[in-house]
């Protein structure tokens, strides 16, 4: 379905995101997880060419084996919203404030079908949004998003995503701004639109337990390159690479133990070193992972790590 190839990302002359390299295949759910500032976000925005600021510098993002960095501007319009939906870590933000929901999900397909009538399009999203257990339909057609919940907003946001029927689904932080009863719906509604729609996921999070509940493969991602990626049991209960066991150590537990932080600070992108990105932060770093870049090691058939002591 998806297919990264040494994505490089720059801003002007420096690179963000760095020879970056991920598979999402047809139905599944594929998560990038990292600290804030290691270029998950995009890594993410590049796929639909969504930040005018930042350039593709090398590689090839393939969609349906199609690239689409060499695609002209209103072939890539045509692509979003349609055969690619977006959901953003604000989905209020992203809403139009002067126009209610309703006419968010007409012009949600109006964009891609001038004929679309707005009776037809409102059908099909209280389909939609029954489906994903939204059930005051007319309430939300009539209210503007200022009047609803920020979960609201969110379940409202993956709703319209489905409206064109898109193979893939970009999700930035979609659970990021939202209290932990809200997390858990958002995680339920995007697992039901997986099982029941076949739609494939490409989501960014911070949150373990988002990664540990959703995805089925999980790419670990530092200082713009990836640390490691496989199957999200094994990076969980058998992680490889030192930075995915410290991210694991991180995360609080139920029995108050403190979690354990990670010293040290995320690699200045401007100052671009050889090596790995981890090893001034690396508790088994030796010289040589200042000087070499980090080797592909494959773990088992869906687990690779890049380390030069995994």
């Amino acid at each position: 379905m998806l297919d990264i190839k040494n994505l490089s990302v720059s801003y002007g002359k420096t690179r963000v995101v760095r020879n970056l390299s991920l598979k999402v295949n047809t139905g599944e759910i594929v998560c990038i997880v990292g600290e804030s500032g290691c270029g998950k976000s995009t890594a993410l925005k590049s796929v639909l060419m969504l930040d005018k600021n930042a350039s593709i510098s090398g590689g090839e993002i393939l969609f349906d084996n199609k690239d689409i960095t060499k695609l002209k501007t209103e072939e890539i319009r045509h692509l979003r919203g349609s055969e690619i939906a977006m959901i953003f870590q604000n989905s209020y933000l992203s809403m139009n404030p002067t126009k209610t929901i309703g006419h968010l999900f007409y012009e949600t397909v109006k964009v891609h079908n001038k004929k679309a009538k707005k009776n037809q399009c409102l059908e099909k999203a209280e389909e939609i949004m029954k489906k994903l257990r939204l059930w005051e339909t007319e309430r939300i057609f009539s209210s503007y998003p200022f009047e609803l919940s920020g979960g609201m907003c969110q379940r409202i946001a993956i709703a319209a995503a489905m409206m064109n029927d898109p193979k893939l689904i970009l999700a930035d932080e979609p659970t990021s701004a939202l209290d932990v009863t809200a997390q858990a719906e958002v995680i339920r509604l995007l697992k039901y639109v997986k099982d029941n729609y076949n739609t494939s996921m490409l989501i960014v999070t911070h949150n373990m337990g988002v990664v540990a509940n959703l995805s089925d493969k999980a790419a670990v991602m530092y200082g713009g390159s990836i640390a490691e990626f496989g199957d999200t049991w094994d990076i969980i209960n058998n992680p490889a690479h030192p930075y995915t066991k410290a991210l694991i150590k991180a995360v609080p537990e139920m029995n108050g133990k403190v979690p354990e932080g990670i010293e040290g600070l995320p690699p200045e992108f401007s100052d671009e070193k050889g090596g790995c990105p981890f090893a001034p932060r690396c508790y088994s770093a030796k010289d040589i992972c200042y000087k070499n870049s980090p080797e592909k090691h494959v773990v088992s058939k869906e687990h690779i790590v890049y380390c030069n002591f995994c």
